[in-house]
């Protein structure tokens, strides 16, 4: 417990609100175990205090579960039953946020592969394009050199017919 106690110092002196949530709660269960329940009791609900303050939403749902055992081992069946539905209320909170985080993490992979998808499609598209325009190239070359040839083959013909005529 002493040992409790100078962390607490500690965290107090440094302003970590979540170690000292933590550390209250622990001497708070420490009491709990020598049957100390009304040190216990003033214990965690100071924690639980400090916990909604710095919206530390898992803390809180710890510290009502710790509580309803207290209160039930205080005979205090109402407020048992109170803590543990408030701890199962932050308990499906977190993991709704959780499932959401997820969701959300899901969603944004599959949008990533579709924009890969996309790019790999366009990226195709674009070398199906390049390629015709290279065949379009090919073409118009080979056809501009068939009738660059053809034209000096005719040019040679029409010189040859021309001296055949003269002699």
């Amino acid at each position: 417990m002493d040992y409790f106690t100078e962390s607490l110092k500690l965290q107090t002196q440094v302003g970590n609100k979540e170690g000292i949530i933590h550390l209250i709660t622990n001497i708070a269960g420490l009491n709990y175990r020598k049957g100390n329940f009304e040190e216990s009791q003033k214990g965690y609900l100071k924690a639980l205090e400090l916990a909604k303050e710095g919206d530390f939403l898992a803390e809180e749902m710890n510290i009502y579960k710790e509580l309803a055992v207290l209160e039930e081992a205080m005979g205090h069946f109402e407020k048992a039953l109170e803590s543990l539905k408030a701890h199962q209320i932050i308990k499906d909170t977190l993991q709704n946020q959780e499932t959401r985080t997820q969701l959300n993490e899901f969603r944004a992979q599959l949008d990533l592969q579709e924009h890969q998808a996309e790019i790999a499609i366009l990226s195709k598209e674009n070398e199906l394009a390049n390629l015709a325009v290279k065949k379009q190239r090919v073409f118009t070359i080979s056809v501009t050199l068939v009738s660059l040839l053809l034209m000096i083959l005719r040019i040679l013909f029409c010189m040859l017919f021309t001296k055949s005529q003269k002699v």
